[in-house]
């Protein structure tokens, strides 16, 4: 078996790091909280969603650049895929 290293592709999709000190924090962290909330009631109705919203959710408390870009990825997701 051999250590193919950091995954940066899964089926062709780019894979994003989320950690807590990447980027700086967000000055008002209120609408990052109010996106996922909404991404959160959406996901109810659409199972594919429940991951990435789960992993954003876990970083409301302090929210960073990073995440907020991460959360308007799934945005653009559901503009591409309506259900």
């Amino acid at each position: 078996m051999k250590d193919l290293g950091v995954l940066k592709y899964f089926l062709c999709v780019e894979n994003q790091h989320l950690a807590h000190a990447t980027s700086a924090l967000m000055k008002d962290g209120e609408r990052y909280r109010r996106l996922v909330w909404r991404l959160l009631y959406l996901s109810f109705t659409r199972p594919a969603l429940s991951f990435a919203v789960q992993v954003l959710s876990q970083f409301l408390h302090e929210c960073r650049l990073d995440h907020w870009i991460a959360a308007l990825c799934v945005v653009k997701y559901l503009e591409r895929c309506p259900g």
